[in-house]
C-alpha cells in the first residue's frame, strides 16, 4: 500500500493498530490476518512521548452536531481534516447509511458523509489531507474510501 500510494515512509517507525481493527481482520479478513497480523496492538499509556493519531471509522458523521464527532472533539482531539491546508470534500461513504437519514439534510446526502476520521493528540501541522482508495486516484476496494494526510515532523 505504502507503494501504491507513493508514501514516505520512515523506516524504523513503529505503528501500532488498536485491538478491535485486529480482531476485526481476524474475523472478516483471515487471509490478510495471516500474512500482515504481525502488527504490535497498543493502548495509550500515560507516560508515552509524542503525537498519537487515532484513525477509523468512527461512524460518526462530522455534520451531524452533539453527537460522536463533537464529543470527541471537545475532549481535545484534533480533527485533522479541519486542520489540514489543502483538502478535499472528505467524504469517506457515499450517500448517507441507515442511522443518520433523520439528522442529515438533503444536501448532505447527496454529497456522502465524513464517517471516518483522523484525529491527533495535539495540534499538528498538516499540509494536506484527501480520500484515496475513492475511484478517483485509486480504485474503490471498500464501502469506506480511506484517508491519507501529510503532516510535519
Amino acid at each position: 500500500m505504502i507503494k501504491l500510494l507513493n508514501l514516505n515512509y520512515m523506516e524504523n517507525k513503529e505503528i501500532y493498530i488498536g485491538e478491535k481493527n485486529i480482531e476485526h481482520m481476524k474475523r472478516q479478513h483471515p487471509v490478510d490476518y495471516k500474512k500482515y497480523g504481525k502488527a504490535k496492538t497498543a493502548v495509550k499509556e500515560k507516560n508515552h512521548q509524542g503525537k498519537i493519531f487515532l484513525m477509523g471509522d468512527f461512524n460518526s458523521p462530522a455534520q451531524v452536531k452533539h453527537e460522536g464527532y463533537d464529543l470527541i472533539k471537545e475532549s481535545g482531539w484534533q480533527d485533522t481534516y479541519l486542520l489540514a491546508e489543502k483538502k478535499d470534500a472528505g467524504n469517506t461513504v457515499r450517500g448517507v447509511i441507515d442511522g443518520w437519514r433523520d439528522k442529515l439534510s438533503q444536501e448532505n446526502m447527496l454529497e456522502g458523509m465524513r464517517i471516518d476520521h483522523i484525529w491527533c493528540s495535539e495540534m499538528v501541522k498538516v499540509h494536506s489531507s484527501r480520500t484515496c482508495f475513492d475511484g478517483n486516484n485509486e480504485p474503490v476496494v471498500s464501502d469506506h474510501f480511506g484517508l491519507l494526510i501529510d503532516v510535519e515532523d
